[in-house]
């Protein structure tokens, strides 16, 4: 009898989905600890508006978040995007933090679409 081999890497994301997620994370060049530092100090040189809008696209599902904390075993056999989701979920308000960063780069650009016309407004309500 053959003996059953166990998988070398626990994943609790969908295959699909895992590949495109870690394709994702290939883009920074940089382990998943550093992703998550970056997040929690709020560094735009590691987090670009595209990559943080697509950490938001790729953020963890409650099912996959929910078997990532239930899981026992060696942290070291977890799959790369769980092993991500672990971290990024250890880390307070992530979803919070990933939209105002968002929203700080988004800043000037929508001030700058709303300016003439607030400048507008000024005038109007100034008497002479």
């Amino acid at each position: 009898m053959e003996k059953k081999k166990e998988p070398t890497e626990v994943s609790f994301v969908d295959g699909r989905r895992s590949l495109n997620i870690n394709i994702f994370l290939k883009q920074f060049r940089k382990p998943n600890e550093v992703i998550i530092k970056a997040l929690k100090e709020g560094d735009k040189e590691i987090l670009s508006i595209e990559k943080l809008q697509n950490m938001i696209k790729f953020a963890p599902e409650k099912m996959e978040l929910e078997g990532i904390a239930s899981y026992t075993g060696d942290p070291a056999r977890l799959a790369n995007v769980d092993r991500y989701f672990k971290l990024l979920s250890e880390l307070p308000n992530y979803t919070l933090r990933i939209k105002a960063m968002i929203a700080k780069e988004n800043f000037e650009e929508e001030m700058g679409t709303l300016r003439p016309a607030l400048n507008d407004i000024v005038k109007a309500c100034k008497v002479d």
